[in-house]
């Protein structure tokens, strides 16, 4: 099984007060590879000046993630993460995510908003780059459900509270659908600038020390489009720390 981000948004989130969009579409170079005529990238960074917003977007991916992740958890009883933007007086508006990805060579969209400690919205889309769309499931107070979710209306009546995401109930009652996307979201990978030393004396010295893990080094390395040259150059660095 494969998974590949496309495209994230939030929306009413911490600093965000508007649509924050992150793509990972590009034109085809050698940076990208391409999943069934979409071109993405294998790798991307987030830069800017700061206070300009590259925590909180980051901050808003691993929201999205854990809230799907946690929700059904009732031993652990986590709040919706209703962080609304901070600067406006008043402000009641629900926080939106999405994510597109696509998931085996299938294209996804996929959506949800909360208020308060409540999930008001939550759909799954699919769909192709022609532009058909397929719902596989839309819920509201209530849901209607797509083929692939046909056998999952009582994990809705009976399983989903209003403050749990049905994708992420549907994955703990074994939907075969809802099983691979939650799957899927585990192979995201973030990397903060700020955070990475702690790894970094320790990865340096595999990297010396063990040539299987110096093997695996390099290959993630390539596969995340990060080696800017050959072996030679990655040591030279590595031994200059």
């Amino acid at each position: 099984m494969s998974f590949h981000l496309i495209e994230f948004s939030v929306n009413n989130f911490r600093i965000f007060k508007d649509k924050a969009v992150f793509s990972m579409s590009a034109h085809k170079s050698r940076h990208t590879f391409s999943v069934r005529g979409e071109n993405l990238l294998k790798t991307s960074l987030i830069y800017g000046p700061n206070a300009s917003g590259k925590s909180t977007l980051l901050k808003a991916v691993l929201t999205m993630i854990n809230t799907i992740f946690y929700s059904t958890e009732l031993e652990k009883r986590v709040p919706l993460p209703y962080q609304k933007f901070l600067f406006l007086k008043g402000n009641k508006k629900p926080i939106e995510w999405e994510i597109i990805f696509a998931l085996s060579e299938r294209f996804f969209k996929y959506r949800f908003s909360i208020y308060e400690d409540e999930v008001l919205e939550e759909s799954l889309v699919e769909f192709t780059l022609s532009g058909k769309e397929k719902l596989q499931f839309k819920r509201g107070k209530k849901i209607n459900l797509g083929a692939e979710f046909k056998g999952a209306k009582d994990i809705f009546e009976e399983k989903t509270r209003k403050d749990v995401l049905f994708l992420s109930a549907a994955a703990q009652w074994n939907n075969e659908l809802a099983l691979k996307i939650v799957t899927g979201l585990k192979m995201i990978s973030l990397i903060r600038a700020d955070r990475s030393e702690q790894y970094g004396h320790s990865t340096v010295q595999m990297f010396k020390s063990d040539a299987k893990k110096r093997k695996k080094i390099l290959n993630f390395l390539k596969r995340a489009d990060f080696l800017r040259s050959e072996e030679r150059r990655v040591g030279k660095e590595c031994r200059s720390r």
